[in-house]
């Protein structure tokens, strides 16, 4: 899936299947908005007794492709430990303040969740909007040395979409970001990162189910 996801690939994929490249264009549009819909309705991830790590992350290129401003979305994340479920959302209005963060979180985490952050100033107030609040303060410790606090999976988790990021292009317009974090939300959901065999036998196999394929002949 992620090979053919960019558009310099839909001929390739025409031609492995033997058909037009609208029709597996209309194709790949239908699969994403199948995922969408099914990412969109997925219940919210923590509750009592589940921790959850979240951070932002800037997306996006530096400027003149150096120095340390990255023009880009901000994009709020969110995993939960022991499971594959997580979210990405980016940031309206390219802000990360506690008024823009605050509803991301409750849109997408249950009240009761332990939350884990940074310092970051903006979530200083979840203990009193139903949370159980950890943080780590990163310019001192990767780990919190009295609560063991760390954030390394959603870290990881940043490291691993900016390097699909890059291979699409690096910057990309909010539309096509939004969709990139759908495709790769759902495809952790189902446990699929880091199984290829896996990932092709489930398309494969699911997919006739997914959609009434004489739609796209």
């Amino acid at each position: 899936m992620n090979e053919f996801s960019r558009g310099s690939s839909i001929s390739e994929a025409a031609t492995a299947v033997g058909l037009s490249t609208p029709t597996v264009r209309s194709l790949f549009n239908e699969i994403r908005e199948r995922m969408a819909e099914e990412i969109t309705t997925t219940p919210k991830i923590g509750g009592p007794g589940r921790i959850v790590e979240v951070d932002e992350a800037k997306f996006g290129k530096r400027k003149y492709q150096r120095g340390r401003i990255v023009q880009g979305s901000w994009v709020l994340g969110g995993v939960e430990r022991h499971s594959n479920k997580c979210f990405l959302a980016i940031c309206p209005f390219d802000r990360r303040n506690d008024s823009t963060l605050l509803p991301i979180i409750q849109q997408y985490i249950a009240p009761g969740t332990t939350v884990i952050t940074d310092k970051w100033k903006a979530y200083v107030n979840l203990q009193s909007h139903g949370y159980v609040h950890l943080d780590v303060n990163h310019s001192a410790n990767f780990v919190d040395p009295e609560s063991g606090a760390h954030t390394n999976r959603i870290e990881g988790t940043w490291t691993h979409e900016k390097n699909r990021a890059q291979r699409r292009g690096g910057r990309r317009s909010p539309d096509h970001l939004a969709r990139d974090l759908t495709e790769f939300m759902w495809v952790r959901q189902k446990g699929l990162l880091s199984s290829p065999d896996r990932a092709r036998l489930m398309f494969a196999s699911e997919l006739p189910k997914l959609l009434n394929f004489q739609n796209f002949v």
